[in-house]
């Protein structure tokens, strides 16, 4: 029985704008949420899975449980709904491409597979710590967005395990061999042996679910195939995949055995969890990376951002937040954008890194924010979390350096210097996320870092107020307040140390910036 169009309706506080898509579950539209004033995907049920009050009431338990997972590679799950008879689901909307148009358009390398596998693991490992079993991995609900994130889709229609449960496949998700409409839950070129055998599942289905799609990525082939249900359940069942290497050149032999050992028959046989394989996968990453076999696969490995140039994509990219005041002393309230500016300014020298610049994070001072999420806003690889404290004439600072991707801190370190001396804290702040980047550096990058703006740190601090005053002159207020405050501060350093270059260029930062704003 056909669905009937949402296309220009009204259902409960959102606005349907157009059909997103079809699938088994019902159809999925792009809407508009008149309270939240943001955009989501709304899903219909289709009518037969509405029916039975049973299974309705099963599914929405399991969407409820689906909803509590947070993590950047899972889609978001706002509500289960109801409203004039109308059952809904209403998600995140991602804007984005889904992985099946990806393998229809062309190759991809290995570098790209690696890490749309690792931000996967890290979802599906995350799931499966909640007890949460995913049971339909495929191209169709996985979506690469356009700065290079990965999300998981339909974790509404995931079975939720109390601890050491298995998980009844009913009927409906078994593939009938004599009948296609038989199929509910799962795809039949996705499944995993015990699942289309109808046995009990454990989260080990994900794991064979997730090497065919990967094995599909790779070799642009599915690993099970046949021309009817039938010959490709059998295949899951019976046969073994052909080698990778058959199919593909230049694939890493470890990525291949990682991925012959996804596809196992047994499941004891597999990876135990997503966290063994995920250390794996980290391993041939970090080989790919550092080796960057090609120019291509050096473009597409940094977290596959599209929407970067070609010279861009072979840098790595860090945001520096603005510094959080952990004293709340009011005076010390200018560190907040002066601290990250500083850094920001002596990581910009590096040619091997990209930088987000101060004009770009300002917008998050003085607020409460997921480095997570500015990592994902900005397209930025490894985020640089920092407070600091103030007592008497000393200066604690409190860093974290993060892989936005992983989730792993890759340095994180407490900082104490004097007051007079802040020079030293931009010194080891930037040699430690450094090396904590493992960046190598030229002789002329080496020089540039060690090579202080000024020796006077008076003037120093001088600097930093009229950086933090023309920011927020510039970012924020346009007062002229502000603005008079920058040009004083930069006139007492240049007063201090009349050779301290970075003075006079913020000095004539202020006059070109009132000058372009019609001030004089």
């Amino acid at each position: 029985m056909p669905m009937i169009s949402y296309e220009g309706k009204r259902i409960g506080r959102y606005n349907v704008r157009s059909l997103l898509g079809k699938g088994g579950m019902g159809e999925v539209y792009l809407a508009e949420d008149n309270e939240l004033k943001r955009l989501v995907a709304l899903k219909f049920l289709s009518k037969e899975l509405t029916q039975s009050a049973e299974h309705l009431n099963r599914f929405i338990q399991e969407a409820r449980a689906a909803s509590a997972l947070n993590h950047p590679n899972i889609i978001t799950i706002y509500e289960f709904g109801q409203s004039e008879g109308h059952h809904f689901i209403s998600t995140e909307y991602v804007e984005g491409t889904d992985l099946r148009i990806r393998l229809s358009n062309s190759s991809m390398t290995p570098g790209e597979v690696v890490d749309i596998a690792v931000q996967l693991s890290l979802a599906l490992e995350a799931a499966h710590s909640a007890g949460i079993t995913h049971r339909d991995i495929k191209p169709d609900n996985i979506i690469l967005r356009n700065d290079g994130y990965v999300k998981i889709l339909d974790f509404g229609i995931a079975k939720f395990m109390q601890a050491g449960e298995g998980i009844e496949v009913e009927s409906g998700s078994v593939v009938n061999v004599n009948t296609v409409p038989g199929v509910i839950m799962g795809t039949p070129q996705y499944m995993s042996p015990e699942q289309a055998r109808g046995r009990h599942i454990d989260h080990r289905t994900d794991i064979f679910s997730f090497g065919i799609v990967t094995y599909e990525m790779l070799t642009g082939k599915a690993p099970f195939s046949g021309e009817t249900p039938n010959d490709i359940v059998a295949a899951i069942l019976l046969k073994p995949p052909r080698p990778i290497a058959d199919l593909a050149g230049d694939i890493p032999g470890d990525l291949q055995k990682i991925v012959r050992k996804t596809l196992r028959k047994l499941p004891a046989d597999r990876y135990q969890s997503f966290g063994e394989l995920l250390g794996d996968l980290k391993k041939v990453q970090g080989r790919i990376y550092n080796k960057k076999e090609s120019i291509e696969s050096a473009e597409t490995e940094l977290f596959g951002d599209s929407s970067w140039t070609s010279e861009e994509a072979e840098t790595q990219c860090i945001a520096v937040l603005p510094f959080k005041n952990l004293s709340k002393n009011e005076a010390d309230d200018f560190y907040e954008f002066a601290l990250a500016d500083m850094v920001i300014t002596e990581l910009a020298q590096i040619k091997s890194l990209r930088v987000r610049p101060s004009s770009v994070v300002s917008k998050y001072q003085g607020k409460d924010v997921d480095p997570y999420q500015v990592g994902n806003d900005l397209a930025a690889h490894t985020v640089l979390s920092a407070g600091y404290l103030t007592a008497g004439n000393r200066i604690r600072v409190t860093a974290q350096l993060i892989d936005v991707i992983t989730g792993e801190i890759q340095w994180s370190d407490r900082i104490d210097v004097e007051g007079d001396d802040i020079l030293a804290l931009q010194d080891s702040i930037g040699q430690q996320i450094l090396k904590g980047l493992r960046l190598e550096l030229s002789e002329e990058e080496h020089r540039e870092i060690a090579q202080r703006p000024t020796e006077i740190a008076e003037a120093y601090e001088e600097y930093l107020r009229g950086r933090d005053n023309l920011g927020r002159f510039m970012f924020r207020t346009v007062s002229s307040e502000d603005f008079d405050a920058a040009v004083t501060n930069f006139k007492k350093a240049i007063e201090i140390d009349p050779e301290f270059a970075l003075a006079h260029s913020g000095l004539g930062a202020c006059y070109a910036n009132r000058f372009f704003r019609g001030m004089g």
